[in-house]
């Protein structure tokens, strides 16, 4: 089921059976109060937002959808998937552009594909007018851009690649001994700041500030002819300010950001919940949840870091002491009926609504 909170664990909505899996992402639209969300069983929905009244069905992917963001600045969505596919899609629905992740990997300094495999996730820069997209390893940087390589025309638009980023040595930022690791989340903070976090047990900070823009149309004043300039490098997409590696004992399966402290909150298979600072130093750590931290959400609204651990309900911190406050946040008096339905399902996923104040548990 798909369900709604606002501010105390109280329940505004429940969507049973919302879809045909697992719900392992989740977008909004702002515009249209549009909750979209992508499952296992390959289908994006898209759902309003107050009535929770299913709008529209999409299903362009064959495997599971793992990654959704919504584009406020040009009112788009992405998504993607374990199918490698990347998809630009229109407010209303409609296919605008789709791509294998990957492409020619025009970093390299030679048209080759890149390893594209499964996609794990996604998130828009929207300082920058980017899209990041994390598979095995591997963080590709798109721009969603007209023909002449405008941002803001009213022409049609594509995913086109700029290149992928690598870390201090020249390598996919997200591998372990030699092997390839999922890139389990992408953050990006008000500031335009990068945080990447893997399998690998590895937290990367990158500088989306010197993200350079796509190729841009010129001319060839000796012919007169249009002329296209050389692509970014590796280096110039962005750079690895900070990373630390073995952030956790096991990988990394949740990640969420405090942008009231600018910290970044991870959790892992460790049973561990871990607060890190901008340069990517360990400020404070909670242990003893009874199973892996499968989901984490923080709520501007109250402050508070929402987490669950395969849980009947979230538990509820204070970030800047991660002591537990949930008990303030529950319901005065709660029905046997309503125990007893709680208790039957187990929270996977939470996802923060920054636009509302809801948290949607999955």
């Amino acid at each position: 089921p798909l369900a709604a909170a606002r501010m105390a664990l109280e329940i505004r909505r429940s969507i049973p059976h919302a879809h045909g899996g697992a719900i392992l992402c989740v977008a909004y639209n702002p515009y249209a109060r549009h909750i979209f969300t992508g499952g296992q069983d390959s289908l994006i929905k898209c759902w309003q937002s107050e009535s929770g009244e299913l709008v529209r069905s999409l299903s362009e992917h064959a495997g599971w959808v793992t990654g959704l963001a919504f584009a406020n600045e040009i009112r788009s969505l992405f998504s993607c998937g374990i199918d490698g596919q990347l998809i630009a899609w229109s407010a209303k629905g409609d296919v605008v552009d789709t791509q294998r992740a990957g492409g020619k990997d025009a970093s390299a300094g030679e048209a080759r594909r890149s390893q594209s495999g499964p996609l794990h996730c996604l998130a828009w820069d929207s300082r920058r007018q980017r899209l990041l997209v994390g598979g095995n390893g591997s963080i590709w940087v798109y721009a969603f851009s007209t023909s002449d390589g405008s941002e803001y025309s009213g022409g049609k638009r594509s995913l086109q690649l700029l290149g992928e980023l690598r870390d201090e040595r020249g390598r996919a930022p997200h591998s372990s001994r030699g092997m390839a690791e999922p890139v389990r989340g992408i953050v990006i903070d008000e500031m335009g700041k990068v945080f990447t976090v893997g399998y690998d047990r590895a937290l990367r900070v990158w500088d989306s500030a010197r993200t350079e823009g796509p190729p841009a149309a010129a001319v060839d004043e000796p012919r007169g002819k249009p002329a296209r300039r050389p692509p970014p490098s590796a280096e110039s997409l962005m750079a690895n300010l900070y990373s630390s590696t073995g952030c956790h004992d096991g990988a990394i399966s949740a990640v969420t950001s405090d942008p009231d402290n600018n910290w970044l909150i991870t959790g892992g298979f460790d049973r561990t919940i871990r607060v890190w600072s901008g340069d990517a130093k360990r400020v404070s750590e909670l242990h003893g949840f009874g199973d892996t931290l499968t989901g984490l959400a923080y709520v501007p609204a109250t402050r508070a870091l929402w987490a669950s651990a395969n849980s009947p309900q979230p538990f509820i911190y204070d970030p800047r002491t991660l002591s537990d406050v949930t008990k303030y946040h529950l319901p005065e008096a709660a029905s046997p009926a309503q125990l007893e339905r709680t208790a039957m399902h187990r929270i996977q996923r939470l996802f923060t609504l920054w636009d509302t104040g809801e948290v949607l548990a999955s």
